[in-house]
């Protein structure tokens, strides 16, 4: 029975694939006559392919139901448009997925590459799409997978792409790859999501917010309720109200000085926003460095990629 193919991205999905795509190139270059085995992890992979229907971008930020393990998977940088048709007559276009394009590097290839898919059907997928000893896919929730990943980090180094559906990423599992001090880590922050789970005003105590527990878990306490303030109308007659400013700055200013926490200096300072067409910020692309003797060569690398791409 054919598949039916997963609709998502646009051109901020291409442009977090040119991202890594040139990052996974020059990382490996460098990395070329170093005696370390190189690994490369993916930890939300999706199946391997994606179809993208055009004009199907997103409008805005938006939440997705991680319950049901729908979302989008990783897009290639390079594709070939097919002439199948989509349920509203528009074009879809099949391409390849982040999990091919690490794959694929041919200059120094990874010796090992582990691909992390809590979706038993997309990791069925994986397992059909890739024959490669090198390769080894985990049907596994990625937080515990990464939490418990153990290899010998002394002789190891890599790179690792945090690219979830929605906000599953938890700040516990970020002090755990820190404190390997291996593996370069991107970090696709749906900034757009967690505003829509931080809303502009509430009318009670920001302890009270309904998606507490999902922020206490991005962010790694609930540093988030410093994001409110009780609002100046707020009365002694009236029901309290706490507010938070409009907009994603600080959002963002708030999760990298909880990674800057962990990773220090090894975190780049700059980010990549990537945008829907109609210029609103869905994401912003993260960089940490992994071994901090290697600061200087990856920050180079990355933050000339990311102001190029």
């Amino acid at each position: 029975m054919a598949q039916t193919p997963n609709l998502f991205g646009g051109d901020w999905t291409r442009d977090k694939l040119s991202i890594l795509k040139d990052y996974l190139t020059n990382y490996t270059t460098v990395l070329k006559k170093k005696p370390f085995t190189l690994i490369y992890i993916d930890a939300f992979a999706g199946s391997g392919r994606f179809s993208l229907r055009h004009q199907a971008e997103p409008s805005g930020p938006y939440l997705f139901d991680e319950t049901k393990g729908q979302g989008p998977e990783r897009i290639a940088v390079t594709s070939q448009r097919s002439s199948v048709r989509g349920e509203d007559s528009e074009f879809l276009e099949f391409l390849d997925g982040s999990t091919r394009i690490a794959a694929g590097i041919t200059d120094r290839p990874f010796d090992e590459l582990v691909f992390i898919e809590k979706n038993r059907a997309r990791s069925d997928q994986l397992i059909d799409r890739f024959h490669d000893p090198r390769i080894a896919v985990h049907n596994s929730e990625a937080n515990t997978f990464l939490q418990n990943l153990d290899r010998n980090w002394a002789s190891h180094r890599g790179v690792l792409f945090l690219d979830p559906f929605g906000t599953q990423v938890e700040m516990r599992t970020l002090r755990r790859i820190a404190s390997m001090e291996a593996l370069d880590t991107w970090i696709l922050f749906p900034v757009g999501t967690i505003a829509r789970l931080l809303p502009r005003k509430l009318e009670a105590n920001p302890s009270a917010a309904p998606y507490a527990e999902r922020l206490i878990s991005v962010f790694g306490d609930d540093s988030w309720k410093n994001l409110y303030r009780r609002s100046d109308q707020s009365t002694l007659f009236g029901p309290e109200e706490y507010i938070r400013e409009k907009g994603h700055s600080q959002i963002l200013e708030l999760y990298m000085e909880k990674l800057e926490q962990i990773f220090g200096d090894r975190l780049l300072s700059k980010t990549r926003p990537l945008k829907n067409s109609r210029n609103s910020t869905l994401f912003e692309f993260i960089f940490c460095a992994g071994n901090p003797s290697g600061i200087g060569p990856a920050h180079r690398i990355a933050d000339h990629i990311i102001k190029h791409a």
